[in-house]
């Protein structure tokens, strides 16, 4: 499997959390995908000392650009968000295939090779609620259900699915309309509101139905990020990762923000999920 993600230091974490969170992903991807490449792309692990000390991962790091042409946010973290979409595009052109985005503070906990045979997929949050979830800074009668919402911690396009994003981008730009969180709200309108839903993977929805890997892991409504009360309902059936929220669901990835992370990495629980990978 080929990934790419970013180790980007803009003054929000500190280095040192951002490289514990890169060590567990790619530990993570060590335990369950045994044939993998990611590329990352950072602004201060390029030099040689820097690289060595991940010399036992398949891993190629790159130097981080910014290509978005007029940022739309003031917000460094959207624009650097945003910006996963352009750096995906430089990636298709010169592979000629597609690579599977994956936020640095993600945990891989199946293997999920099979993501291999599909052009494309996005994670809802799944869960019961329902409650309305606007796309639009400026326009809040645009909304779709809570546990649609389409997540941007990881996805695949293909570079046809890329071209009808921007397209649907530029139709967003000519009615005014300012997107809520960079490209989650661009996938959630493009699905939804222009109803590419039933032609795309969306998963735990219409593809590998049996599966949770957004925030309604974390709560029994699915409505809450990462917290210590989620965290100590998950456990492993065997090596199948699951919630007591909803039993008969599979984990395969376990989504975290920097700032939920920060808060679980050194509870009693998180080590005994996860302390091979610390």
């Amino acid at each position: 499997m080929k990934f790419f993600t970013f180790c980007v230091d803009i003054g929000k974490h500190s280095k040192q959390e951002l490289e514990t969170c890169l060590i567990i992903l790619l530990n993570s991807l060590e335990k369950n995908v045994k044939n993998y490449k990611i590329i990352c792309y950072s602004n201060y692990l390029n030099s040689e000392t820097k690289k060595l000390k991940y010399s036992n991962y398949n891993i190629e790091f790159r130097e981080y650009y910014d290509r978005t042409i007029n940022p739309i946010y003031s917000s460094k973290w959207l624009n650097l968000s945003f910006n996963k979409i352009n750096v995906c595009k430089d990636l298709m052109d010169e592979f000629k295939e597609s690579y599977v985005w994956i936020d640095i503070d993600t945990i891989v906990t199946y293997d999920i090779s099979y993501l291999n045979g599909v052009d494309n997929f996005f994670v809802p949050i799944n869960g019961p609620c329902r409650n309305k979830n606007p796309l639009f800074v400026n326009d809040d009668t645009i909304t779709v259900p809570r546990c649609d919402y389409i997540q941007s911690h990881f996805w695949k396009i293909s570079s046809k699915i890329h071209k009808e994003l921007f397209e649907t981008f530029d139709e967003i730009k000519s009615k005014n309309l300012i997107l809520r969180f960079d490209i989650q709200d661009l996938f959630g309108y493009h699905l939804y509101i222009k109803n590419f839903y039933n032609t795309l993977n969306i998963l735990g929805k219409n593809y590998k139905t049996n599966t949770l890997n957004s925030l309604s892991v974390w709560s029994p409504n699915g409505n809450s990020h990462a917290n210590i009360n989620g965290l100590n309902n998950l456990y492993f059936d065997g090596r199948i990762l699951r919630t007591t929220y909803e039993k008969d669901k599979e984990i395969h990835i376990l989504s975290f923000t920097m700032e939920t992370m920060k808060k679980l990495i050194n509870t009693e629980k998180f080590k005994e999920l996860f302390g091979d990978l610390l």
